[in-house]
């Protein structure tokens, strides 16, 4: 049986964090090891758990995205692999 990657996912959605959690654990190729709606638990939880891959949004409360990038960028030859997923709507035309 080969290894499921460990997720740690980080966004301020109670319901998104559900929905990412059900839609990946539904593959069988993840599991998720935590699920935090704060930056700064988000960091904490990175370093205790190591995960694998970090699904993640750039506006959390505590720690904002960049500031959790910065200190997984610290971590080397332990830092997960990092999607930045974000809900961010905007009605300006660029």
């Amino acid at each position: 049986m080969e290894s499921k990657w460990k997720v740690l996912l980080a966004d301020a959605s109670v319901e998104f964090r559900g929905l990412l959690r059900s839609a990946l654990e539904e593959t069988e190729e993840f599991e998720v090891v935590a699920s935090v709606g704060d930056g700064l638990e988000a960091a904490r939880l990175v370093k205790e758990k190591l995960p694998d891959l970090v699904l993640m949004d750039m506006i959390l409360p505590g720690l904002d995205g960049l500031g959790l990038l910065d200190q997984m960028a610290e971590l080397k030859d332990e830092r997960p692999e990092i999607i930045v997923v974000s809900q961010f709507v905007s009605s300006k035309v660029v």
